[in-house]
Parts: C-alpha cells; sequence; structure tokens
C-alpha cells in the first residue's frame, strides 16, 4: 500500500499535554468536583459546543463559572483551562518539517479559542513560530472548522478539500476512538501510545 498522506492529532501527538493538571488546577481554585469526563457529561454541553465554534470564549468561560460555582477573573480561569497544556519539543518540530518533503501533511486537532491562543503563544516564546501554516499544508482545528473527531464528517470534509484519496492516508491519534472514526471514513489509523512517538511514524507506515 502506498501512503501519501499523513493527518496529525496535535494534543498528545506533537504537544505534549497532561489532563491531571487541569484537574489539579481548578480543584484548587474550589471546584472539587471538576473531573475531564467532566466535560463528556451530556448535561454540560457547553464543552461540546466550544470545540465546534458554536459558542465563544466569553461564552465558554461564563458556562464554566457557572457550572463550577467559581467566581473569578478570565485570566484566572484561562490558566486552569490551560495548565494541561506543556511543551512541544524541539525534535518533533523537525520530524514535522522534513517528513512533509515525503508526505502531504496535514493537522486536525479537537481544540477551542483559548486553547491555541495559548499554544500560538507557548511555540512563538519556544520555537520563534507563529502558526502551523508552515508545518503542514493545512490546519484544522475543530472551532473553526465546526467538527469535531471522532465523527466521520471532520474527516471526509479535509479529503474532499484537499482531495485526497483516503487510502492512501494515514491519520495518527493517541486516542484509540479518534482512529475508529478515521477508520470508519476510510483512512488508515495510527494508534501513538506511549512511549511512541512521531519520530518511529516512519518506521511505522513502512510496515502498513
Amino acid at each position: 500500500m502506498t501512503i501519501k498522506n499523513i493527518i496529525f492529532d496535535l494534543g498528545g501527538v506533537i504537544l505534549n499535554i497532561n489532563y491531571q493538571l487541569t484537574i489539579q488546577a481548578f480543584h484548587r481554585l474550589g471546584a472539587t468536583h471538576f473531573a475531564m469526563d467532566f466535560t463528556k457529561n451530556p448535561e454540560h454541553a457547553f464543552f461540546y459546543d466550544y470545540e465546534t465554534g458554536k459558542i465563544t470564549s466569553e461564552q465558554f468561560r461564563d458556562n464554566l463559572r457557572k457550572c463550577l460555582c467559581l467566581d473569578v477573573s478570565d485570566n484566572v480561569l484561562d490558566d486552569a483551562w490551560n495548565a494541561m497544556l506543556l511543551d512541544l519539543p524541539k525534535e518533533r518540530l523537525a520530524f514535522l518539517q522534513d517528513i512533509k518533503k515525503q508526505y502531504r501533511t496535514f493537522l486536525f486537532s479537537n481544540t477551542n479559542a483559548i486553547h491555541i491562543d495559548a499554544i500560538f503563544d507557548l511555540c512563538r516564546r519556544e520555537h520563534q513560530v507563529n502558526s502551523f501554516n508552515d508545518l503542514f499544508e493545512r490546519a484544522y482545528y475543530s472551532h473553526t472548522l465546526g467538527l469535531r473527531k471522532p465523527d466521520q464528517a471532520g474527516f471526509l470534509k479535509i479529503l474532499h478539500e484537499n482531495k485526497l484519496e483516503p487510502h492512501q492516508t494515514v491519520f495518527v491519534d493517541d486516542l484509540y476512538s479518534n482512529i475508529v472514526g478515521a477508520q470508519k471514513a476510510g483512512l488508515q489509523g495510527v494508534h501513538l501510545v506511549e512511549p511512541m512517538t512521531i519520530l518511529q511514524l516512519p518506521e511505522l507506515i513502512r510496515k502498513m
């Protein structure tokens, strides 16, 4: 099988993240009942709405304050929400710059405006990188695309817009449910599980 295209996830694949740090940050603010599965509760649909761009950052913050019973500033709330965002290893940036010479590369991330602003700020501080436009042919973010993983619609839209053949396209993610969504859309999947990193990707692709 000839692989010509790679679609990368962001958090947990390119950017190191630790959800526990956000949980701890909210606990320190007094929201001791907060947990990451809290974001998947149907009663808290504003998390999904924010990740798909249906509500603004201001509306998200107001909803978050209300459901967590917090009276804190935007900056304090954002710092807690962003606590999960760690670092972007330099060798991964170098890898992405190199592998795009061999494959068409794309990014597809479930994210939101508060997170992506913080990620770009981190990239500017640590790597003098202002966006991911130079690392990928195109970057897709759920809050601007209006679609999120693992829904097939997001993958199909990316395939259609860029005229990609699904069987020639690999999707790389650290969450298995997202890999399943990609496979349902006809893509090949690489489930990246620690201690694996994207640096091992060429070898994994060769085995396909």
